[in-house]
């Protein structure tokens, strides 16, 4: 996990926290409550649409998750448009507006970067780590 102005430990539960409550699977027709429930339906789908990136072009899985995530799934209502997510990592307090527009730059990169790396190793801490079949 990176980040810019916030210390390592402090990040990962925000970003845990914030996929947690956009996972939306209701188009999937899928019911996800809990946690576990969501990090196996997140496991799944990311297989399910992007996994012959990691057979066909040996991703790994972090980088089939942010492929994914940048493909705008429907089922994780995240933020991605530029003016979104920098309000959200200035309300995270991740970046400033008076920050450069490189590490502007940098902390756009980051967000995709750093929600690929939480979905992955929450999926993996809950028993379903993202596995191409």
């Amino acid at each position: 996990m990176i980040t810019l102005n916030v210390k390592k430990s402090s990040a990962r539960s925000i970003y845990v926290n914030y996929i947690l409550e956009t996972v939306d699977s209701s188009g999937y027709g899928v019911v996800t409550v809990t946690p576990e429930q969501k990090w196996k339906f997140l496991a799944e789908t990311i297989v399910s649409e992007y996994g012959f990136n990691m057979k066909d072009r040996g991703y790994t899985d972090q980088q089939c998750a942010k492929e994914w995530l940048m493909g705008l799934p429907s089922c994780l209502t995240v933020d991605f448009s530029y003016f979104d997510i920098y309000n959200r990592l200035y309300d995270w307090g991740f970046l400033k507006e008076s920050d450069t527009e490189k590490k502007h730059e940098k902390a756009h990169d980051l967000y995709w970067t750093n929600l690929a790396a939480a979905i992955v190793a929450e999926c993996r801490k809950a028993g379903f780590p993202i596995v191409a079949r």
